[in-house]
């Protein structure tokens, strides 16, 4: 294969697949902190909003000396939250139940396994290689994406822990060793075109087969070096134990373990999806000797929903009325921690936030105003209705009274037409009162809102 292809496949994929962060992160100012919050690095498009961060950077001043007085305060209150989680007991917890072994001669890819959604899955299979049912993906460079198997059926709740045990065989050929990766708490295959689009990746041998990454939403949390060896077998457990995500690799042939990779997501999300499945970027893939593990856990998922969102303003006088929403990532280098803080201006945004509540705010003041108005004209008409129609029948029913008085008592049809036009006077004003009530109650402005509720009630 063409070498310059192969290199530029590569960049396109690895732009796809970090499509998430790239989504989130473009044009945006970016700031780069030690372990102790020292700021040791910055974008270049940060001296477009102040030239200051140089001299922060030079002198490695902390972070919070370039915020705006208690700004940092709200921040170091998330991170000792943060860092409590780091104490939780882990290694504790309840037996381990087997919920998958295999894969099994009665796995079937589009059945059991499935591909992600739009990508043919004629390049996957589940077949006997050397006396063991393997899952296999054979490279396909010509079409470089990632491809993913993932099981059918959910494997876990919000309030289990996770363990996946597996084996892989790296190809024989270098180049064909392309992020052999395993998911949990992803999206089914049939749902999704990126079923890690939600859940936890473990990358191993990731790209150009240098480093390892624990993913969290398609966005690097925590990275380290790692080369896999061509034509060899390796163990892996991932294992997601409350928020905690951790991953150990050995080598089958030299018996050596990597340091184990480690995160802690104070943010989880693995509540939402419940799938776990493999993944290689086109490349090839042997996984073998799954076992799928999941377990009641000791701590709460709540323990793990730590967002990290805050407003800040930076010390510049130039900028001092902007504001800022700080987002944060994380990774290691030589095995030391990184702080990576992306600065999203929302001055613009908050600006038309509070202009809309008032708008919101005045368009609600109008509609009190006219309730207030529809309210006063109500009262009016239901004053004028009972006082001027309610004392002309009444004066109307005085007269009948005195007509029927003076007719004969030999004029039976019309003493009873006087009756009849008498009934009338009275259903005319009984209909009378019950539209004037609906338009106002009386009670309401004599004695208040409960009478007027009470009356209502026994109406009903």
């Amino acid at each position: 294969m063409d070498k310059k292809f192969t290199g530029s496949a590569e960049r396109h994929g690895e732009i796809a697949r970090d499509l998430y962060s790239l989504r989130a992160t473009i044009n945006m100012p970016e700031v780069v902190l030690n372990e102790n919050w020292e700021i040791i690095g910055y974008s270049p498009n940060f001296l477009h909003l102040t030239n200051s961060i140089f001299d922060f950077c030079d002198k490695r001043k902390k972070f919070k000396y370039f915020l705006k007085e208690g700004d940092f305060d709200r921040i170091e209150g998330y991170i000792k939250k943060v860092k409590a989680l780091e104490n939780l007991p882990y290694d504790k917890g309840k037996k381990w139940q087997l919920k998958y072994k295999g894969p099994t001669a009665s796995d079937k890819i589009g059945e059991t396994w499935i591909s992600n959604r739009g990508i043919k899955q004629n390049r996957w299979a589940i077949k006997k290689v050397d006396g063991t049912m393997k899952i296999i993906h054979d490279a396909d460079f010509e079409n470089p994406v990632d491809r993913y198997l993932m099981y059918k059926y959910d494997l876990e709740g919000a309030d289990e822990d996770t363990k996946i045990n597996y084996k892989i065989k790296t190809s024989s050929i270098k180049e064909n060793i392309r992020d052999l990766s395993v998911v949990i708490s992803g999206i089914s295959g049939d749902a999704s075109k990126y079923p890690d689009s939600f859940g936890y990746t473990g990358c191993t041998g990731s790209f150009n087969n240098s480093v390892a990454k624990l993913q969290r939403l398609g966005a690097n949390v925590t990275t380290i070096q790692e080369v896999l060896e061509p034509d060899t077998e390796y163990f892996i457990i991932y294992e997601r134990t409350g928020g905690r995500i951790t991953r150990i690799l050995r080598n089958l042939k030299t018996g050596l373990e990597q340091p184990p990779i480690e995160m802690i997501d104070s943010n989880a999300i693995y509540d939402i999806y419940n799938h776990f499945g493999f993944t290689t970027y086109s490349g090839d893939l042997e996984v073998y000797d799954v076992e799928a593990f999941t377990r009641k856990s000791i701590l709460s998922i709540e323990q793990f929903k730590i967002p990290f969102d805050f407003e800040v303003r930076l010390k510049d006088e130039k900028i001092e009325e902007k504001v800022f929403k700080l987002r944060i990532g994380q990774d290691a280098v030589d095995g030391k921690t990184r702080i990576k803080l992306l600065f999203e201006d929302i001055t613009e945004k908050k600006r038309i936030n509070v202009e809309l509540e008032e708008s919101y705010k005045k368009l609600r003041d109008l509609a009190l105003h006219l309730q207030i108005i529809r309210e006063d004209e109500r009262s009016q008409i239901a004053r004028e209705i009972h006082d001027e129609l309610g004392q002309a029948l009444s004066a109307l029913k005085l007269d009948m009274y005195t007509l029927k008085k003076r007719l004969p008592q030999n004029q039976e049809p019309l003493i009873e037409k006087a009756d009849s036009m008498s009934n009338l006077i009275d259903n005319t004003s009984l209909a009378l009162q019950r539209i004037t009530a609906n338009l106002r109650p009386r009670l309401l402005d004599d004695l208040g809102l409960t009478p007027a509720i009470e009356w209502q009630l026994e109406e009903f």
